[in-house]
């Protein structure tokens, strides 16, 4: 994994709800709990994707800054194209980028790839620069 992931999940360690420490997710709900689904989906992928208005303060609500969509209609599972055309712009080998998606390739060719260290290796230096080279910008 880059280094990039475990910094993020650092980060997000840091903010887990303290109170009573009793739930073991990384990724949690408003109060919590387990991330749901619908509700990711509504309060933050959708509103990344789409873009948000703002919503001024009024009373009995703090209202909130608005931004301009990211890329509307994205789904989440998009992610995962994005992931394989990245992937593939660093000269990946189609096997590696199969096993990576959890896709099982029939025939001779299932039967006799496999990924090595050092292509697992270059996928996450690939990552890694990737994430670098967007986040200088």
């Amino acid at each position: 994994m880059p280094d990039f992931v475990f910094d993020m999940i650092d980060v997000r360690l840091d903010w887990r709800p303290k109170k009573g420490e009793r739930d073991p997710f990384v990724w949690h709900g408003p109060r919590g709990g387990l991330l749901r689904r619908s509700g990711f989906n509504r309060r933050a992928w959708r509103p990344a994707c789409d873009g948000r208005p703002v919503e001024p303060k009024r009373r009995g609500t703090p209202g909130h800054p608005g931004w301009e969509p990211l890329v509307p209609g994205m789904k989440v599972h998009g992610i995962r194209h994005s992931h394989k055309a990245a992937l593939e712009a660093a000269g990946i080998p189609d096997s590696a980028i199969e096993a990576r998606l959890g896709h099982a390739p029939g025939g001779i060719s299932g039967l006799y790839s496999h990924v090595l260290r050092e292509t697992e290796d270059r996928i996450v230096k690939a990552l890694q620069a990737r994430y670098e080279a967007a986040t200088a910008a």
